[in-house]
């Protein structure tokens, strides 16, 4: 089975949200570079709480012959976050294909270690154009059960946020998407809209 890289080509300013660009790694850094690459950007995330900043990254099809059909992608990303805020930040990285999310998030830590996510399907090169990777990063704080606030979560707090986070997306979305996966789904409440 034949094999093409992609590299990062462009990124969607649509997409794209975030404070300002470190002007001693500019974006055009990030773009044509391979994970093994020394070579960064560095954008300047949005501050306070509650902020998130994203950065959408298009990959140049050109390479992937016309009429080829696609049946995997493996993504590697090397990212890191930094945080010089007051305020707990979280980092993850996915691909998308137009608006529909593709396989599983990537978590960003502190160190630039190079992370690889993968997705099947069948995609032709004119389809596949449609493919973003989308690095997220969302600052914060922590609620405690008495109503007071840290900056970092509690070894308890992290560990249910691992293993509990589609309980988050069903109180955002409301569609029991988590509550099914527990075997819970006469407690689920029809999908709102429906």
């Amino acid at each position: 089975m034949a094999s093409v890289t992609l590299l990062p080509s462009a990124y969607d300013s649509d997409l794209s949200s975030y404070a300002s660009v470190n002007s001693s790694y500019p974006l055009s850094n990030g773009l044509n570079s391979s994970p093994d690459s020394d070579t960064y950007a560095e954008i300047n995330l949005t501050t306070g709480n509650r902020a998130t900043s994203t950065l959408a990254v298009k990959f140049d099809m050109s390479q992937v012959p016309a009429g080829a059909t696609i049946d995997s992608i493996t993504c590697r990303i090397k990212a890191r976050i930094s945080n010089s805020s007051p305020y707990v930040l979280t980092g993850v990285a996915q691909l998308y294909y137009g608006a529909t999310a593709m396989g599983g998030e990537v978590e960003l830590g502190t160190s630039a270690v190079a992370q690889t996510f993968n997705d099947v399907g069948y995609w032709d090169r004119d389809r596949l154009s449609q493919l973003t990777l989308l690095i997220t990063c969302t600052r914060g704080v922590t609620m405690n059960l008495d109503g007071t606030t840290t900056l970092e979560p509690t070894e308890f707090q992290q560990r249910w946020t691992q293993e509990h986070w589609m309980l988050q997306y069903d109180l955002m979305f409301g569609k029991g998407y988590a509550l099914t996966r527990m075997g819970l789904e006469s407690v689920a409440e029809p999908a709102k809209g429906k």
